[in-house]
């Protein structure tokens, strides 16, 4: 019988071991298939994706702030085991470096460099040299780890603007994880180092925060991308196990295939029929999603998915700019959707034309969807526009390319594709006289569309922001807007101006009642306190029925309950043929000593 046995096999069991247990156990099998000697015998290493990480990069080496001028790459071993790197392989999009032998202790870090760097890297700890090391392109590449058997253990796409520095991505500083137990967060996982000399080889990162929490995957944004294909971007890398089963869409239609996007944050949905233009379904992401560690959410998640009508001339126009920021801020351009359809903003592009048609133009370059009579704000710097504005809603601030837009004057123009042309949108030229006369500093003060019906050129439809505003309004109704009254009859008002939210089933709510002459109003409801500070949204571009109802319980946009007081309930009011009113209702929020 052993005679027959061949010079090697693999053997696979599922079976819980102890370190004691183990060795018998092998001796066993070794015996009952003939083999007498366990001399020559070699147990393969069992190794995991993100068990070795790819935990510091040096790209840009020059100028350097203190590190020797070599580009290298950190691994760290997150596991309790010692791991044998032999015959594991680097790439950075060039052929892979085989690596030689070299146990990587638990919890421990090793440089991986060019043989010919050696020396000057040596005092930093371990290194593992290999010849004509792949090379790390300073504007970003893809460096991957695979094990022996080819497995991708660990994998960055980094580009520069992971540095999220305009200084230190000149050269001389590495990119560093920052918490090694939460690899699935991708570029928000990483940042520039902080240490002075550049960087921390052979160390703890100088970035390490150990607090990100493993929640499982987040959905960032679902956007269909045809009317049989939807993308959704998630906030982390997936695991690969997922299935049809973990997506719902409604009105139900089948989804006939599921696969990675692009990246391994997004999945791509394929429908078994096309969705209708500009109609709303509701996308179901079951809980049980994976992310790349196996963490999943405590609860299921939705998004709208909307197929984009097409972009038409009109549809669009700019409804508010900041083109004189305070300090080092931003600019910002705001944009007002007049038509009742969803729009794909992707191929929107921004310019600075003078008047002989040379200028500067940036593009979107973001699928962005706009709900009809809706607005949105593009600019450089999302965080800045939101502190500066704390009314504003940051889901609707994007981040984007513009180009310079002088302090004294100007133009901004938007474009789009309309068919197969590209056209211009519309289209204003700016200047300080465009202020209001009593106004001697213009910065941060921005100028607001008055009128949604007058042309972009009329330079009387453009105002400065009020200063109760804070002298802009960003994703928010303009404070010059002019506000027509509807000929029809309809009627606002609240149930009972008092409310005590208090959890007794007596006036808990606030019922702030509809009677409409129409059933094509949308109404977006916000609540302010008595100082005009924003406190929550409780609806917005919510489709009224004649008689309808809104309520708010009292909580803010934390979710928690406000403090006793008057509050201001302001109703925005647009409807498909164009109209909008507005109407304030105070109300007092009592809750019983």
């Amino acid at each position: 019988m052993p005679a027959l046995l061949p010079e090697s096999f693999i053997f696979r069991a599922s079976i819980i071991l102890s370190s004691h247990t183990m060795p018998n156990f092998i001796r066993i099998v070794f015996l009952l298939a003939g083999i007498n000697s366990l001399s020559n015998l070699v147990i393969a290493q069992v190794v995991e994706p993100y068990d070795i990480l790819i935990n510091e990069i040096m790209a840009d080496f020059n100028p350097s702030a203190g590190l020797p001028q070599f580009e290298w790459v950190e691994l760290y071993n997150r596991t309790s085991k010692g791991i044998n790197l032999k015959d594991f392989q680097l790439s950075s999009g060039s052929s892979p470096k085989q690596l030689p032998e070299f146990i990587l202790a638990p919890g421990a870090y090793v440089l991986v460099a060019d043989d010919s760097n050696i020396a000057e890297l040596a005092i930093y700890g371990d290194i593992i040299e290999v010849s004509s090391f792949p090379g790390l392109s300073n504007s970003g590449d893809v460096v991957t780890l695979k094990d022996q058997l080819g497995q991708i253990i660990h994998e960055v796409r980094y580009t520069t603007a992971w540095y999220k520095d305009d200084e230190k991505d000149n050269g001389g500083y590495t990119l560093e994880l920052i918490n090694p137990e939460n690899p699935c967060l991708l570029e928000k996982n990483w940042t520039v180092s902080l240490h002075p000399q550049g960087g921390t080889p052979g160390i703890q990162n100088s970035v390490y925060n150990p607090t990100s929490v493993n929640s499982g995957p987040l959905v960032l944004s679902a956007v269909a991308l045809s009317n049989t294909q939807i993308i959704i971007q998630f906030d982390r890398e997936l695991g690969i196990d997922f299935n049809e089963m973990q997506f719902d869409l409604f009105p139900f239609i089948d989804i006939v295939d599921i696969e990675f996007g692009s990246s391994s944050d997004q999945i791509l949905l394929t429908v078994a029929q096309s969705m209708e233009i500009n109609r709303v379904y509701n996308l179901e992401i079951a809980a049980s999603l994976e992310d790349c560690l196996g963490n999943i959410r405590s609860n299921a998640q939705e998004a709208k998915i909307v197929v984009p009508a097409p972009l038409g001339q009109g549809d669009i126009v700019i409804n508010e700019i900041l083109f004189n920021p305070i300090g080092d801020e931003s600019d910002y351009v705001e944009l007002y959707n007049k038509s009742d359809k969803y729009l794909n903003l992707s191929s929107l592009r921004i310019g600075n034309i003078k008047q002989d048609g040379s200028g500067t133009i940036k593009g979107v370059n973001q699928t962005i969807l706009l709900p009809p009579r809706d607005l949105l704000v593009f600019t450089e710097d999302g965080t800045g526009i939101s502190q500066r504005y704390p009314a504003a809603f940051p889901d609707k601030i994007f981040v984007v390319d513009l180009p310079s837009f002088n302090n004294s004057d100007g133009n901004v123009s938007i474009f789009g594709i309309i068919g197969n042309e590209e056209l211009t949108l519309d289209s204003m030229n700016y200047d300080e006289d465009m202020h209001h006369p009593f106004i001697d500093n213009f910065d941060g003060i921005a100028l607001e569309r008055v009128d949604y019906k007058t042309s972009s050129t009329s330079r009387t439809n453009w105002q400065s922001a009020s200063a109760s505003t804070g002298y802009g309004t960003p994703t928010l109704p303009n404070s010059q807007a002019v506000f027509t009254t509807p000929s029809e009859a309809y009627n606002i008002d609240l149930a009972s101006r008092m409310f005590s939210p208090n959890g007794d089933d007596m006036a808990d709510e606030l019922s702030i009642n509809f009677e409409m002459d129409r059933s094509d109003y949308l109404a977006t409801v916000d609540v302010f306190d008595k100082y005009g500070r924003f406190i929550r949204r409780i609806v917005s571009n919510q489709l009224l029925g004649r008689q309808d109802n809104i309520y708010w319980d009292g909580l803010n946009e934390e979710n928690h309950i406000c403090k006793a007081g008057v509050y201001v309930i302001f109703v925005r009011l647009v409807r498909s043929d164009g109209f909008v009113a507005n109407k304030k209702l105070p109300c007092v929020l009592a809750i019983k000593l």
